[in-house]
């Protein structure tokens, strides 16, 4: 069973200031406790920015399968930027959006088949 005294019941039943020792592991739970409390903001950072990129990529897809104009500018965008059909479909697979839009990859590879050779 772990003791969770805390500095000063230490003291008292010791009669004496704590040990290097002891106030190493003192330091190291803070420290643990500070690196626990940091992991947790990082990772809801995370999972925000992952959210954000989700609903940021659906828009975009949405907004292509109704704008004609908008899916050749931002298929024309893909192709500049070296993006292979594959590059999105991982995409979309790690964000669970591949069976919604998967006429959207359809719609680039025509694109593309019109445009890299043009």
């Amino acid at each position: 069973v772990e003791s969770t005294a805390t500095s000063t019941d230490l003291i008292r039943s010791l009669g004496t200031a704590p040990s290097a020792d002891q106030l190493n592991v003192q330091s190291l739970r803070s420290k643990t406790a500070t690196t626990r409390a940091a992991g947790h903001r990082l990772l809801r950072a995370v999972e925000t920015k992952a959210s954000d990129s989700k609903s940021i990529d659906a828009k975009v897809l949405e907004d292509i399968l109704h704008n004609r104009d908008y899916a050749e500018a931002t298929f024309s965008s893909w192709l500049r930027n070296g993006q292979s059909r594959q590059d999105i479909e991982v995409r979309l697979t790690e964000q669970g959006l591949l069976s919604k839009y998967s006429s959207v990859i359809d719609q680039y590879d025509s694109y593309c088949l019109k445009h890299v050779d043009a």
